[in-house]
Formats: structure tokens, C-alpha cells, sequence
């Protein structure tokens, strides 16, 4: 199995297709394994809705590792042929 690396941030969404679609996520986990052990857990809080009906409307989330100094995240959110960058 290949490592992931270091990460320090991932982005999470979906394409709000379908009846109820949106979704609240609470965390992302991403454990690196060798074997059935856990060698290492990277967590990425969110506490928020990927709704376009819910929260900020959002449905996409760059989310950054737990621990780190900066709380700040990047929304990007795309209409047709737009998108949009928003510093949270």
C-alpha cells in the first residue's frame, strides 16, 4: 500500500443530486494502516452542513487537520460556469 504522506488538509463534498442529499459532517478520519494496526490518524473537524438547503448552502468543504494553529478554511462553491472562493 502506498502512503498518503503528511496531509494537512483535504476537501470534502458532493453534487447535491437528488432528494435529501445534503449531509451534516461532524469529522473526516484518515488512518494510515500496516496490516489491522493504526499506524497514524490524521482528524479534520467540520461541523457543518454540505447542504445547499442547510447552513451557508455550501456542498463542498476544504477542511484542514486538527491540531493546526489556523482554523480557516476555503469554501468553493461552483454555479454553472462560476465559482466561488469564500476564506471562512
Amino acid at each position: 500500500m502506498t502512503s498518503l504522506g503528511a496531509l494537512q488538509k483535504l476537501v470534502v463534498g458532493h453534487d447535491g443530486v437528488g432528494h435529501g442529499a445534503g449531509w451534516f459532517l461532524d469529522k473526516v478520519t484518515v488512518r494510515e494502516c500496516i496490516g489491522d494496526q493504526a499506524r497514524l490518524e490524521y482528524v479534520f473537524p467540520c461541523n457543518r452542513w454540505l447542504d445547499d438547503h442547510e447552513d451557508d448552502g455550501y456542498t463542498r468543504r476544504e477542511l484542514l487537520l486538527a491540531g493546526n494553529e489556523s482554523t480557516l478554511y476555503t469554501v468553493r462553491q461552483k454555479y454553472g460556469h462560476l465559482m466561488f472562493n469564500y476564506d471562512l
